[in-house]
């Protein structure tokens, strides 16, 4: 059969049959909404998965108290343009969710699904689109156990004026704060998973015997070096960005970190050069001075892992559109959202963590 002929059983069977009643038989969720985003069709399977009959859902929104989708770190996705639906119609382009969405039931359960979105275009004009879910691969109980210890050793009596987003690229993650007022200890280690996961915990346990005992500033790299070595972790290593509040100055070490930046109350960023250490790990000797920063009234501390620049760079996104998303949020979760929103996909490829000291 040439071509010319299964274009023309092609749109025989595009016009011919009814697009609802193959979705009412599919054996997965389905529901199509309009551009903005407004229920239109609720499937028999989407019923089945959560609970809600057609009449509860149709012409609301997800927003709407209904599935509200987050994240499996609680990061919230309805209502902004990291949604899978709203990326699907702004973009034009089929977008699957390549980690597992949490959505909430008519129970207030929330389940994990798998989520596939596909928009509606005629003419290259979008009117809505279709999303496709299922129940997601159940994780592994030691899995979800995991993420929930490391989620505990994350500080939950930071002060007012500081606010972190640790989001890791996998359950769990290499990123960590160490927190001691005043001390702040921000720390990547090197890959991501459960083996670095497992590596960042040793290390908080080591910051928290070395903040406990009296030390000297300039001996912190040393006994973090010595430290490290004797947890016998081979080819391994962490950068860590070390900071002490004293009022309205910052007193700063980094052991391989990125530069952090102070963002003023007009929007203007200033990357803070630090006097460059070797990250922990390469059993080299350590000279720690630390670099001495003033932050006016009103302005921003912000520092945070290199997970930031790689996700955005391995995507297309310069560094002046995560600069954008820095200037415009003080928040660092709609941060985070920007960020991902000035990426093409949602798939994140190392960890990411947020840091930010307001002033």
């Amino acid at each position: 059969m040439d071509r010319e002929k299964c274009r023309n059983q092609l749109k025989f069977l595009q016009d011919t049959f009814d697009i609802i009643y193959l979705l009412d038989n599919l054996r997965m969720g389905a529901y199509v909404v309009d551009r903005d985003l407004r229920i239109l069709y609720w499937n028999k399977k989407a019923m089945e998965i959560t609970g809600y009959n057609p009449y509860e859902v149709v012409g609301s929104r997800c927003q709407d108290d209904i599935l509200k989708h987050e994240d499996r770190h609680g990061v919230p996705l309805c209502g902004n343009e990291i949604c899978p639906l709203t990326r699907s119609i702004r973009t034009a382009k089929p977008n699957h969710v390549p980690f597992a969405l949490y959505c909430k039931t008519n129970t207030q359960k929330k389940l994990s699904l798998d989520v596939s979105c596909i928009p509606l275009v005629m003419d290259n004009h979008v009117y809505g689109a279709v999303e496709l879910f299922q129940h997601g691969p159940q994780m592994h109980f030691e899995h979800e156990n995991a993420r929930e210890l490391q989620k505990a050793l994350i500080p939950q009596n930071l002060p007012s004026h500081a606010q972190l987003l640790y989001h890791p690229a996998l359950e769990v993650g290499g990123d960590m704060l160490f927190y001691s007022d005043p001390w702040y200890v921000l720390y990547d280690v090197a890959g991501h998973g459960t083996s670095a996961a497992m590596i960042a915990t040793s290390v908080l346990t080591l910051l928290q015997k070395i903040f406990n005992d009296d030390f000297q500033d300039e001996e912190l790299g040393n006994l973090l070096e010595k430290g490290f070595e004797g947890m016998n972790v081979m080819d391994m290593y962490f950068t860590a960005l070390v900071m002490k509040k004293e009022g309205h100055k910052l007193r700063i070490k980094s052991f391989g970190h990125l530069n952090p930046l102070v963002i003023s109350e007009r929007g203007e960023i200033r990357e803070i050069p630090i006097t460059y250490d070797y990250p922990i790990g390469f059993q080299l000797p350590h000279h720690t001075e630390f670099t001495e920063v003033q932050v006016e009234p009103g302005s921003r501390f912000l520092s945070f892992t290199d997970g930031v620049f790689q996700y955005c760079e391995e995507y297309g996104a310069s560094r002046e559109d995560i600069y954008k998303s820095f200037r415009s949020y003080r928040d660092v979760t709609d941060i985070y959202c920007a960020i991902q929103r000035s990426c093409p996909v949602q798939e994140q490829i190392d960890d990411i963590t947020l840091l930010q000291i307001s002033y």
